[in-house]
């Protein structure tokens, strides 16, 4: 009636499983066959992959648009020429058309360590330089620290001026 190997499927009757074994595994056979003469196939180049002239550059439009943010450092000193920048911007909720704050941090390039933490800067987006950083530092807007600092500065110099007329008056009044 039938044989020993042949299996019953739901589309009739097929092979039997010493043939399907046979045909899997010539099957197999071609596809090794294919991918040895593909890479066969393949010029060989003593040079690694990055050495190799690159390709053009990408349109314009999947380029990064020119960006610049105004923000607030947030972190300074823990990193190497690298500082963190928050930058705010206000967005409409869909919904409840309320406004609301958004914030993002961004890692910035500082190239010579001048950030203090509280500073308003502008920073402008760039070519990555490490694997997070994306934006340099375009300009300090604003410095509360340096103006403090400033600030103890002219107040000392006042001081020694109004020392100085007073150490100037005193010997000649003596003499």
């Amino acid at each position: 009636m039938e044989g020993a190997d042949e299996v019953r499927t739901d589309k009739g009757w097929r092979a039997s499983k010493s043939e399907e074994q046979r045909a899997k595994a010539q099957l197999r056979q071609n596809q090794q066959d294919r991918y040895n003469t593909r890479s066969a196939n393949k010029p060989y180049t003593p040079y690694p992959r990055f050495l190799l002239p690159s390709s053009p550059p990408p349109p314009p439009s999947l380029t990064m648009p020119p960006m610049a943010f105004t923000g607030t450092v947030s972190r300074v000193g823990f990193m190497n020429k690298t500082a963190s920048v928050v930058v705010t911007r206000w967005t409409v909720h869909p919904r409840t058309k309320k406004r609301m704050e958004k914030r993002t941090k961004l890692l910035v390039h500082d190239d010579q360590n001048k950030l203090r933490i509280d500073d308003t800067v502008l920073v402008r987006n760039c070519p990555p330089i490490s694997a997070r950083k994306r934006f340099t530092l375009e300009k300090i807007l604003k410095s509360p620290e340096t103006e403090r600092d400033e600030m103890h500065a002219r107040m000392a110099a006042e001081a020694q001026a109004k020392l100085a007329p007073t150490e100037a008056q005193s010997p000649s009044q003596t003499s």
